[in-house]
């Protein structure tokens, strides 16, 4: 077997090298043949090359996903804080209700 060198100047993402693996582990898992499948992918990388770039429009469509959670997380999170400064305010009420109880006496009869 002859010796081979990485390309010089190549450095593949790590996102783009765990796609192929799960790619080559799925196809050998399918009964490929792995020995002439690294030949295989390279000759379907030439028919990928010159189409249309979807990732733009994938890239867009996923950048508002996260920003549509990330809106509706922000939304619930005022939400929580909306209630609980509602609770405080209750409580804040209630502790003035004892307190007016609590001076007019027992009867509700002021001194």
């Amino acid at each position: 077997m002859k010796r081979m060198f990485y390309p010089r100047g190549m450095k593949l993402s790590e996102e783009f090298v765990n796609a192929f693996h799960r790619e080559y582990d799925r196809l050998v898992g399918e009964g490929v043949n792995p020995k002439t499948l690294v030949e295989r992918f390279g000759k379907a990388m030439r028919f990928h090359q010159n189409e249309t770039r979807k990732y733009h429009q994938l890239d867009e469509e996923s950048a508002k996903q996260r920003q549509a959670k990330e809106q509706a997380a922000a939304k619930k999170r005022t939400h929580k804080k909306d209630r609980q400064a509602g609770r405080r305010d209750v409580d804040e009420a209630e502790l003035e209700h004892d307190k007016n109880a609590a001076s007019e006496g027992s009867h509700g009869q002021t001194d």
